[in-house]
């Protein structure tokens, strides 16, 4: 009968614990070996894992912020590509009407003042643009399209411009209208006077859209191209009509100027956040780098050393049987 002496015994322990660690390795280095990352993180970063969670946060951070800097900036692309047309539009209608204006082209004056009511729709239509739902020109309320019908206007404004006795008491009244507190902005403006709110691009960066369909360029707009369109039609005598023209024309060039402006410092914003955008991936570039640094394996090497850990524990089994042979006579010789 075979007798284990303590020796053994402690040998076989030995060998079972080491048994144990290196299996519970191997299963770790096949999981390595596989995903190209560390199994047992923890361990590797010797319990300092605050460091991933650091990066982590970063990188979803700016993921977070590049969402909506990228939002952001299709919203202001479209507000200029809005502002452009609102732009161009003004500037050709109120060029052509000026010009038949000046050669008393009464034939020519009539197209282009139906014209102008076409482009007075159509610069509407571009001021109640949305994106995702949400109305670009209509302040905080992004809810609700800033202006309800182009038609309410044309037919106010018509009213006007027929009980007006003159062309300057026409343009007076129509500039009341338009006014801080008219018709306009009590009964046709369906946005909010209050900025539309601002978006975090970075820490404690915020930028938003600060142009609406109230704002007095895009207003001097509005009245001025309605003019043109309504002048013709709603006054009594050529003179009148003329002198109408000639004002809402000469104004719309200039309102069309402002709208440009206004583009101008957009564009400007836009560049800020491209250059942001730029930064940002390059920061995440880096977090992300320094994580993958963190967290993974080269599967090269996990596969070598799955291989001698392999080796290692065929080594302990074998050790293990012959420490499990041994006698008490063998163990006292």
């Amino acid at each position: 009968m075979k007798i284990q002496g303590v020796p053994t015994l402690l040998s076989t322990r030995t060998q079972q614990a080491l048994v144990i660690d290196t299996r519970l390795r191997i299963q770790d280095v096949q999981k390595e070996t596989t995903t190209g990352l560390i199994a047992n993180l923890s361990k590797s970063l010797r319990g300092d894992v605050g460091k991933v969670q650091r990066l982590d946060k970063l990188v979803a951070d700016n993921e977070r912020y590049q969402q909506s800097m990228e939002l952001l900036a299709t919203r202001f692309q479209t507000m200029q590509t809005v502002l452009s047309g609102v732009a161009s539009r003004s500037n050709q209608i109120a060029t052509e009407i000026l010009g038949a204006v000046g050669l008393d082209d009464r034939v020519s004056l009539r197209q282009h003042t139906i014209s102008a009511e076409s482009e007075f729709n159509a610069v509407v239509s571009g001021l109640n643009t949305r994106i995702a739902g949400r109305a670009l020109f209509s302040g905080a309320a992004t809810d609700v399209a800033p202006i309800a019908d182009a038609n309410d206007i044309l037919d106010d404004l018509r009213v006007i411009i027929q009980a007006a006795p003159d062309a300057t008491t026409a343009k007076n009244d129509i500039a009341t209208y338009f006014a801080a507190g008219g018709t306009f902005e009590t009964t046709i403006y369906q946005g909010s006077t209050t900025p539309a709110p601002t978006t975090e691009v970075a820490s404690g960066l915020r930028y938003g859209p600060d142009v609406s369909a109230i704002d007095d360029e895009i207003k001097d707009v509005l009245a001025n191209l309605a003019t043109l369109a309504l002048a013709q039609d709603a006054s009594s005598t050529d003179q009148m009509s003329d002198a109408l023209l000639q004002s809402a024309g000469s104004d719309l060039l200039q309102s069309a100027t402002q709208v440009i402006n206004r583009q101008s410092s957009i564009g400007a914003v836009e560049e800020e956040i491209q250059l942001l955008l730029s930064r940002n991936q390059a920061e995440t570039f880096a977090y992300e780098q320094s994580l993958a640094a963190l967290r993974t394996r080269d599967q090269f090497e996990a596969s070598v050393e799955l291989q001698a850990l392999t080796n290692q524990l065929e080594a302990v089994f074998v050790t293990t049987a012959r420490i499990a042979n041994l006698t008490y006579t063998n163990f006292i010789r």
